[in-house]
């Protein structure tokens, strides 16, 4: 997997049952895939900045790499503990799922990281995935283990929400291995992908990091998601 990084997002799944028409009012009859750069072991977890430049992940080589709208690439972060899950916060600090680190952090503007969880009720996280931040300025995230389960101190794979005191909270305990997350834009609903049982939930947000009503919302998992 080395031509990984394409036009604007990366893959999508479309979970909803599309007809042609729907799918043309998404995705322009005349689009077109287009590699934009190549010479990665693993790429993961795009983020999409105010000025419209992109960041991912490079899982296995530690890296955060950026790609700005006049098409050059940099690295914009080494060593980051095979962050995985990326995501802008409206102040432009960089949430980072570091799966290898245990642990979420954020980085400012000059580079400074600083650690937002690495356990929850004093036992080490398992390998946080995927985030996404709300408007209370908590962030929710999922927090599985793929490959070698040595170490693991949490009870399964869950997920968890940071509240803005930097409390972390165990939210979800009942499905196999969550993956993608995301919330809607005025923090309604909260959707979790589980693909280690091929389903898509959406639940109710009734407060920051208290969840409601589940539905589900369908047969299919997935690694990451984005709404139209």
């Amino acid at each position: 997997m080395k031509t990984l990084v394409r036009s604007a997002f990366l893959l999508i799944t479309l979970c909803t049952q599309l007809d042609a028409q729907s799918v043309d009012r998404l995705i322009a009859t005349d689009a077109t895939v287009k590699t934009l750069a190549i010479g990665f072991q693993f790429t993961e977890g795009p983020a999409v900045a105010a000025d419209g430049s992109v960041v991912f992940s490079d899982i296995p080589n530690s890296r955060i790499h950026h790609w700005s709208t006049d098409g050059k690439i940099s690295v914009l972060r080494e060593n980051t503990g095979r962050a995985n899950g990326l995501f802008y916060l409206p102040d432009g600090r960089l949430v980072a799922c570091e799966g290898g680190n245990r642990q979420v952090t954020v980085m400012d503007k000059d580079g400074k990281i600083k650690v937002l969880a690495n356990e929850c009720n004093g036992k080490k996280l398992n390998s946080p995935n995927d985030l996404w931040p709300d408007k209370a300025g908590g962030i929710y995230f999922t927090d599985p283990r793929y490959g070698d389960m040595e170490g693991l101190e949490q009870p399964g794979f869950h997920v968890y929400y940071i509240d803005p005191k930097g409390r972390v909270t165990r939210i979800i305990s009942d499905l196999v291995k969550p993956n993608g997350i995301l919330g809607t834009a005025d923090n309604r609903y909260l959707y979790v992908a589980d693909p280690g049982d091929k389903k898509t939930y959406r639940y109710v947000i009734k407060r920051p990091g208290k969840l409601g009503e589940r539905e589900l919302f369908c047969d299919n998992g997935s690694d990451g998601m984005t709404l139209d």
